[in-house]
């Protein structure tokens, strides 16, 4: 799957530290069917110095690991 830039998913947020957690619709980047980037409304982004790539499933699922323990659920809209 490449969808590149721009995709619109679904994006729920989880710090295991402090047991915060948030969704949120984002963009994102996808190469060779992993989410590869995170973009946020204010200009800010998390790549892979930030986040390790995570590939989707057969149903545009993946969960992406960030730093200090952060985790990123992202789902496509199929």
């Amino acid at each position: 799957m490449e969808l590149g830039k721009g995709r619109c998913l679904i994006v729920i947020y989880y710090n295991s530290k402090t047991g915060y957690s948030a969704t949120y619709n984002l963009e994102v980047e996808v190469e060779n069917n992993q989410v590869t980037i995170i973009y946020f409304p204010n200009d800010g982004y998390l790549d892979d110095d930030h986040i390790q790539p995570a590939t989707l499933n057969d149903d545009g699922f993946a969960t992406v690991d960030g730093e200090d323990g952060k985790t990123y659920d992202v789902q496509l809209d199929l």
